[in-house]
């Protein structure tokens, strides 16, 4: 009995914690964008990209069995302006364990290009 109210007590305070903002990293090739999102999955969380917008939204509850209406309901709305610098049609996003990973590659034209110099 415990061990099942300490359980629903866990997944309610994974709820409600406040998702942090998009972390990002670089390399030669592409952009990876990180957000940490505690209960959110495939089925709650839509990314799209659009004119040089990356937009992320979601929505999620936890149900108990008992009570009516869900304990908690959160929403996620956010958009980052990321410009045209990306290949739109080899985005990638996925979602594991409530941590988001877009992988934007940057188009053949904007990766670096190092230049030799002549001596």
């Amino acid at each position: 009995m415990f061990n099942a109210i300490f359980d629903d007590f866990n997944a309610f305070s994974a709820l409600t914690k406040r998702p942090t903002d998009l972390q990002t990293y670089h390399t030669e090739e592409s952009t990876v964008c990180i957000m940490d999102l505690p209960g959110y999955n495939k089925d709650n969380l839509t990314v799209e990209l659009k004119e040089g917008i990356l937009s992320i939204e979601g929505k999620r509850s936890i149900n108990i069995d008992g009570l009516k209406d869900p304990i908690k309901n959160n929403s996620i709305s956010k958009s980052y302006t990321i410009g045209n610098k990306y290949d739109e049609e080899k985005i990638k996003a996925e979602i594991s364990d409530g941590i988001l990973m877009v992988t934007l590659p940057l188009k053949t034209e904007s990766k670096k290009r190092v230049i030799s110099l002549l001596s």
